[in-house]
């Protein structure tokens, strides 16, 4: 079975990724950044078995939801989103 993924490029075209098993997450589109399971599989599974490597896991995951979805961050993203709306009618 043939599975087609899209991936963005910097200027933002779509580029379709064909193979015989989905191989890649998108995980953030904004800043163009996939991560090949075949990759991350591993790490995952030695995190089952290693709590070291799940708390490192765990304070760099903290550290990336505070930094991309802090307060300051959403409000202003929220107020710019009601701006445009409201600038569209």
């Amino acid at each position: 079975m043939i599975s087609t993924v899209t991936f963005f490029a910097p200027s933002g075209e779509e580029v379709p990724y064909s193979t015989p098993s989905v191989e890649a997450v998108v995980v953030d589109v904004e800043r163009h950044t996939a991560v090949r399971l075949g990759v991350v599989a591993p790490v995952l599974l030695a995190a089952l078995s290693d709590r070291a490597l799940q708390d490192r896991i765990g304070r760099a995951a903290a550290e990336d939801v505070r930094t991309r979805f802090c307060t300051d961050l959403i409000v202003s993203q929220y107020e710019q989103c009601y701006r445009d709306v409201l600038a569209s009618k």
